[in-house]
């Protein structure tokens, strides 16, 4: 059976877990939060929004804004990136 994921830089439809459909810019494959500790397909960060970090009053760090999801809870394909660097120029 043949692997399938989307490339990164991909922007992807998805329900989050406030059962919102929300878009998502994958930056990641194959990837465990170390939070939970769970394996997942993708990494994602909302879009357009992009990336957030998030601290508690005292400035300790208290969490951020990446989402993970599988394969199979991608709702809808909205861009897929097709640009492939292999060789960075000088």
């Amino acid at each position: 059976m043949d692997e399938f994921l989307f490339p990164v830089g991909s922007i992807v439809k998805v329900e989050n877990m406030d059962e919102e459909l929300n878009n998502y810019l994958i930056i990641g494959h194959r990837v465990i939060n170390h939070f939970s500790m769970k394996a997942w397909d993708y990494i994602s960060v909302p879009y357009p929004q992009g990336f957030t970090r998030y601290f508690k009053s005292n400035k300790d760090f208290d969490h951020d804004d990446y989402f993970y999801f599988n394969h199979y809870n991608i709702d809808k394909l909205i861009h897929k990136c097709d640009v492939i660097i292999n060789e960075v120029e000088d």
